[in-house]
């Protein structure tokens, strides 16, 4: 599930700077289903735990605010985030394989071994289209935030198609069970999907999280509005 907790205190959040001097690439490590980042600040000796979140719209820094029980979730302190601004204006590529960020200067991949998803921007963040157990397309939040697959809103017209046992659900709780789920001409079996009966954000259909991106060498390319999903068998690429 999608870390809340920080978009719950989003007012008590410092916005930082994402378009700082960068170097092309900047290694990361992927742990609890979390891109972790080391990232050194101004008037700082140490170097912070920051995590790449996309789903949420601003970068930050947390202060002033216990997060101790999101950080003893994740098992290490969080000392802030990486939001969609980071993205604007880039060409970012998130290499899973690699454990690696490039930031590119064109988007030339191998067409062949890829497939183009475009973007929507819906309040801040990136949507893209997914299809869930053969349901139309629906348009979820590309968050790796999130350290599952899916957590996919269910309305009336979702629920009679979504097959197996019936689910009992409540505002209080999510539960999971296993669905198809296809990204472009990518298809998925038994990913386990949370259940949500309420909107997670206003005017979306769920969370497309990192069960299924790190699946993917990611690159985001905000200027032409489109995701490209490099083949699960792909090399990484080395053209920044």
């Amino acid at each position: 599930m999608r870390l809340l907790v920080l978009a719950a205190v989003v007012e008590l959040l410092l916005p930082i700077s994402a378009r700082s001097e960068l170097p092309h690439e900047i290694p990361f490590r992927y742990q609890d289903g979390l891109i972790w980042l080391k990232v050194e600040l101004a008037g700082k000796k140490e170097r912070m735990n920051f995590l790449l979140d996309s789903g949420a719209s601003v970068s930050a820094i947390i202060f002033a605010i216990d997060l101790g029980s999101v950080s003893e979730c994740c098992q290490q302190h969080i000392d802030g985030i990486l939001g969609a601004d980071f993205f604007r204006d880039r060409i970012v590529q998130i290499d899973f394989k690699a454990g690696k960020i490039c930031l590119l200067k064109n988007c030339k991949l191998n067409t062949a071994n890829c497939d183009t998803l475009r973007i929507r921007m819906r309040n801040g963040a990136f949507c893209v289209p997914v299809r869930i157990a053969g349901n139309p397309v629906q348009w979820m939040r590309l968050d790796t935030g999130c350290d599952s697959a899916l957590e996919w809103v269910v309305t009336g017209t979702e629920k009679r198609r979504m097959g197996g046992p019936s689910i009992g659900l409540s505002a209080a709780s999510v539960h999971y069970m296993n669905v198809s789920a296809r990204l472009g001409k990518h298809s998925f079996n038994d990913i386990a999907a949370g259940i949500h009966t309420r909107e997670i954000f206003p005017g979306e259909d769920g969370l497309l999280g990192n069960g299924l991106l790190s699946k993917f060498c990611l690159t985001i390319d905000e200027r032409k509005s489109r995701v490209v999903f490099e083949n699960p068998s792909y090399s990484p690429a080395a053209n920044h």
